[in-house]
């Protein structure tokens, strides 16, 4: 690729950053589940049966989309649009090691 594919590229992981598709912030607090050593966190429902493993709350971007409306439809255009965005993104530049380094701690796609 050349330097305007990168730059082009890089300056898409800016924006995607930037949009926060994927909230970091909201969901460090999820860590312990990711890293298999806390519970699911419930989805509210009175059994505590999780209807849904984060809440129903659309500051939580791609995962509110995946979880709240393309799930239950059982189709998943915009995942499956995002995910190709990121592969993408990451055959053609990798993933910048600061991305993310003006709001988050741990930067870059960890």
């Amino acid at each position: 690729s050349g330097p305007i594919v990168e730059r082009a590229a890089n300056r898409a992981w800016e924006l995607v950053e930037m949009c926060k598709f994927v909230p970091v912030q909201l969901l460090s607090q999820y860590s312990s589940h990711a890293g298999g050593t806390g519970p699911l966190p419930l989805g509210g429902r009175a059994s505590g049966t999780p209807s849904a493993a984060f809440p129903r709350n659309a500051e939580y971007g791609m995962v509110y989309q995946l979880e709240h409306v393309e799930m239950p439809s059982g189709t998943f255009p915009a995942t499956e649009g995002f995910l190709f965005l990121l592969s993408t993104l990451v055959r053609c530049v990798g993933c910048p090691s600061k991305l993310g380094c003006e709001w988050r701690l741990r930067t870059g796609c960890q």
